[in-house]
């Protein structure tokens, strides 16, 4: 689930401290949550709330961190410095040993200029800077996107 919230907090009026801003901004989401934010009273004024629940498919694969991956993960290749998006479904790709292309099911990657392809072993390549719901100015578009 994501949660965007726009909150309006006024610094001086508040008379509190940032580090005490974050505190009651963690609370503040946190009662948001589990009762809803009416009846709060901790300095921050709710403006607007939004609520999006989505599922992604685990690859079972880690980037070179560790961190596991999930479809819609962008990645930079260490390799070369493409951006990378994981994306799930059907794909096209070259297979050397049949020299011909051939379709596929499952987990693949997509980079601007390049074919899709499978995600190989990303533990050896890849580093994860976001995903397309938290930073989806990475998004990789391709023609058949548009």
């Amino acid at each position: 689930m994501i949660i965007t919230a726009k909150i309006d907090i006024d610094v001086e009026e508040s008379g509190l401290s940032l580090n005490k801003i974050k505190d009651n901004l963690i609370a503040f989401t946190r009662n948001l949550i589990v009762n809803g934010a009416e009846n709060e009273e901790i300095g921050l004024t709710l403006l607007e709330v939004s609520y999006t629940e989505f599922s992604r498919k685990c690859t079972g694969k880690h980037d070179v961190n560790g961190e596991l991956l999930y479809e819609g993960d962008i990645l930079e290749s260490l390799a070369g410095g493409q951006i990378i998006e994981i994306r799930y479904g059907k794909y096209s790709a070259y297979c050397p040993a049949d020299k011909s292309v051939m379709d596929g099911v499952g987990f693949y990657a997509i980079a601007e200029g390049y074919p899709e392809m499978p995600i190989g072993d990303t533990e050896t390549y890849a580093k994860k800077i976001g995903d397309i719901y938290s930073n989806p100015e990475l998004a990789v578009h391709m023609e058949a996107d548009i």
